[in-house]
Formats: C-alpha cells, structure tokens, sequence
C-alpha cells in the first residue's frame, strides 16, 4: 500500500534480508524516482519513519528551489544557521552526506535535548559565518555562564557538543574557515563520582519481584549478567541472539567496533522462555518489548529502575543518594555492577571487555578497587539469569 503526502506518493520496498529499503516516490510532476535508504534504518518501521520525513524534506526542498528561480535567496552556506547545521547532524543527513567523515550518531537524541535546551536560546540562529573568531567564542562562553547547576560531566558533555558541531562546520561542511574555539576551551571533568552497583542479594530482589514488570526484570538481569550499555541492549534484535550455539552479537553501538560473546547459560535459558511466552514479531524484532509490543523509552529507564528498586524493598541509601560525590543510581550502572562482580569473582579483563567493549585497560581499571573490597567481603556472584526470574525458570 502506497503512502501518501500532498502531491507525493511513495513506498518503501525490502533490498533483500539485511541489506536494507529503497525508497520509489513519484514527485509533483509525477516523475518515478528511487532513493536508497541508509542502512542503518533497518526494520520496517524505522525505514517508513526516515521515508516520510526525508520525502517532506525533499518536498521543502523542491518548493525552494522553484522560489529560487524567481527571487534567489542568500546563498545556503551564508545563511545557514548554527541550529539548521547542528540538526543536520543529529538527524544523520551530514552521516549521509559524508560518510567517511561523520559517523552515525548514536547518542543523537542525547545530544539534540543538550542543543534545544542550553546552546539554541544563545546561538541557534545566529548564521555560522556570524560565530567565526571572537563571536562565536563569546557566544559559546556565554552558553557555559549559562548552565543550570551540572555536574562537571554533563557541562563537559554541553561543551563537547558545541565543540563538534563547529569542527564539523570547518570541515567536511567547510562552512567556515575554522572553528572559534580555541586548543584547550573544553572544561576539565573536575572529579569522579562514586560508583553505584547492585549487591547480588539486591538483584535477586529485583529479579524475583513480581511487581516489577517482567521485561524490565529481563533487562535488568541482563545488563548485569552480560555488561552492555542500556542503549545497546535495547537495540538488540532477535537474529542478534544465536541461542542454540549460546552467543549474542553487537553489531551496532557506540564506538562503532562490532563485538559478539558467549552468554552465561542462565541467560541463554531465560531467553529460551521469554520467547516461548513473548511471541511478536519476526527475526527483526526488538528483543526487549512489553507484551503489548511497545518499546521501552531509554529516557525514563533511570527512574524507572529506582522505582521498581524500591518496589522490591531494595533501599541501602547509598543506591539513592545524590551529593557532589555521589548520585543516584541508574540503569547504566548495572554496566558496573557487571565489572565490578566480574572482576571480584576472578574474571580476566579481556573476558569482561569482550562483553563491554572497553577499548583500554584505563578504563576497566576504574573498577579493580572496588572490586577487590567486594572479594574481601565475598559477596558471591549473581543468580543465573534463569533462576533469578520466576517466571522464566524451567522449574
């Protein structure tokens, strides 16, 4: 069935099993025209969202350039906006445009609230021709002054935000001749925070609570049996699972390194049973969806996850706790707990950075001192993910 928008028809149709959709549309003048969509949209839904917002983009576009022939406007590059680029960027068209020099974002929509909400109301409209030398330092100083009361991570995140879109201006977009922030402007994390993790008596608390959802359960239990970030997890596909040889691969995340792994044989087992119960969609489907089929919002999962934390009676202090050293726990600690238990119970680095995709030694080495307090007082290791959830045990 063809989809429609004024004075537009268009389809999306299947390349083959994983290589991806071809959009066909027959614009305003009824001319046929196919467009390939970018691989990364790969279900049918993603490719249908990209189609419709990239055939509205091209109608725009095809408005202006009729306009252009009786009243040209000022040339794009003059014009162009410091918020019309940044959002080329979050919406993957510089990924599209230059693919060998801009990487698919993966934390886009990270980025796009830390943009609307501290970096457009100062320098979103202003042309970027405008931000080149001094104005656009002042400008980006001037977003920092502004910040709400961060903490040094996130204002360094707000930094780093506004630092790429600007080098990226400089190139590949050459749109300006070079970036107004200087060698050295990006702010320094000034300390490290106290690393939250769950104690095993806790996720089996969590695990076992049947007023917990249970999908969130079998996230849960899985980000602290098999170390993946949240966002990574929630991506997974079920032809990423290979459950009768015990392996799982991750062929999409953040540092853009493809990396695959045994899983434990509880969670093997807990996957077996939750897609016994859990029958909705083909190879391509999400594995995480709530059995009416809707998806989990990454942005509520933290809350989320103190919540039911606390439905389960899980309440030492220090999960919930927020001061300048410490703040309240979040899904993506459970990455930690992973690195932390793993490394207490004998685990090799190279076993726990298959799992992780920690690219250096540094960063795993964050966690050893903790870990070795958590031998000391051998608190053991983490249920079987099978065992841990009722619901999914064979018993």
């Amino acid at each position: 069935m063809r989809a429609k928008v004024p004075a537009w028809t268009w389809r999306i149709y299947p390349l083959g099993r994983r290589d991806g959709w071809t959009l066909k549309y027959w614009d305003q003048d009824s001319a046929r025209r196919e467009h390939a969509i970018p691989a990364r949209y790969r279900t049918e839904s993603d490719a249908n969202e990209y189609a419709a917002a990239w055939i509205a983009e091209r109608m725009k576009v095809t408005s202006e350039e009729r306009t252009a022939k009786a009243d040209p406007p000022v040339p794009g590059p003059l014009g162009i906006t410091f918020r019309q680029f940044a959002e080329q960027w979050t919406s993957g068209q510089l990924n599209d445009r230059y693919p060998d020099h801009v990487g698919m974002k993966r934390t886009s929509d990270d980025d796009r609230q830390r943009l609307r909400a501290y970096v457009y109301p100062v320098m979103g409209d202003v042309p970027l021709v405008q931000l080149v030398g001094a104005p656009g330092l002042e400008r980006a100083d001037e977003v920092m002054s502004k910040l709400p009361k961060l903490s040094s991570q996130t204002r360094r995140h707000v930094a780093q935000t506004m630092h790429r879109v600007f080098a990226m201006a400089t190139y590949p977009a050459r749109l300006i001749p070079a970036s107004p922030l200087p060698k050295g402007w990006l702010p320094r994390v000034k300390s490290v925070q106290a690393q939250a993790y769950l104690y095993p008596d806790e996720d089996a608390k969590l695990l076992a609570c049947g007023d917990v959802p249970l999908v969130y359960r079998l996230l849960y239990g899985f980000l602290a049996r098999e170390g993946c970030r949240p966002s990574e997890a929630l991506r997974l596909e079920r032809n990423d699972f290979d459950l009768g040889r015990g392996a799982v691969t991750l062929d999409r995340n953040k540092t853009d390194d493809p990396r695959a792994w045994a899983l434990s044989t509880g969670a093997a087992l807990a996957f077996e049973a939750w897609w016994r119960r859990f029958r909705v969609g083909g190879v391509h489907a999400l594995v995480f969806l709530q059995e009416n089929g809707t998806k989990l919002d990454p942005y509520d999962l933290s809350a989320d996850f103190r919540t039911h934390l606390r439905a389960a009676g899980v309440d030492r202090k220090a999960l919930f706790e927020k001061s300048d050293v410490r703040k309240p726990v979040r899904a993506y600690d459970l990455r930690a707990t992973f690195v932390t238990l793993s490394l207490a119970n004998g685990k090799s680095e190279a076993w726990v950075s298959r799992r992780t995709g920690h690219r250096s030694s540094q960063m795993i080495n964050r966690y050893r001192r903790i870990a070795e307090s958590v031998a000391e007082l051998n608190l053991g290791e983490l249920l079987p993910l099978n065992e841990a959830i009722p619901e999914l045990s064979e018993t």
